[in-house]
């Protein structure tokens, strides 16, 4: 599907999807840098800058999407409650921040990670974003399996676009992200 030829609501000329990562700890603990040093540093996100990132959001009336390794949500409960109140989306973003390169593993950890979600804001992710931004071959069908309508993980368009699966289209869509916009590196 030509993304340009899609006719969004209301006669919209654009949509726009609006993510963070709360990555918080995760990133130095999935990388064997857990120091009491780097583990502040990971929950400045949820004690200093996701705040902020609310206020700012509802004060501009915006929804967005905040893809949340399901660690950070078990660690920090009333924050992530907090963000799907105000009508955020909670997206999959793994449990621990890890990556795994077979079928088995990933599917256990996601179902980990989707259960400690729908246990602390009453429902399981619809959207993905894979911690690391790796995805494999198998990829699509996990995901379709798993009950997601859309994935937020390839860099190869400049808009949205439905996936295949054996040259046909599938009920997954993509929103295209690309580690140049984000602010880890800041």
């Amino acid at each position: 599907m030509d993304f340009k030829s899609v006719k969004w609501p209301d006669g919209k000329r654009i949509a726009i999807m609006l993510a963070f990562d709360i990555d918080g700890e995760t990133l130095w603990m999935c990388r064997g840098k857990d120091h009491i040093t780097n583990f502040s540093r990971g929950r400045y996100s949820t004690l200093q800058a996701l705040p902020r990132i609310l206020r700012m959001l509802e004060e501009e009336d915006v929804i967005a999407t905040f893809f949340t390794p399901a660690w950070i949500a078990e660690q920090h409960p009333e924050v992530i409650r907090e963000v799907s109140r105000l009508g955020h989306e909670i997206g999959y973003h793994g449990y621990l921040h890890e990556v795994f390169d077979t079928y088995e593993a990933e599917n256990a950890h996601m179902e980990k990670a989707e259960a400690a979600m729908e246990k602390i804001i009453g429902k399981r992710p619809v959207g993905n974003r894979g911690p690391s931004g790796l995805v494999y071959d198998y990829s699509l069908k996990l995901w379709l399996e798993r009950g997601e309508i859309y994935s937020s993980n390839w860099r190869d368009s400049d808009g949205p676009f439905i996936h295949e699966v054996d040259g046909k289209p599938v009920p997954l869509v993509e929103l295209p992200k690309d580690s140049i916009l984000d602010d880890t590196a800041y």
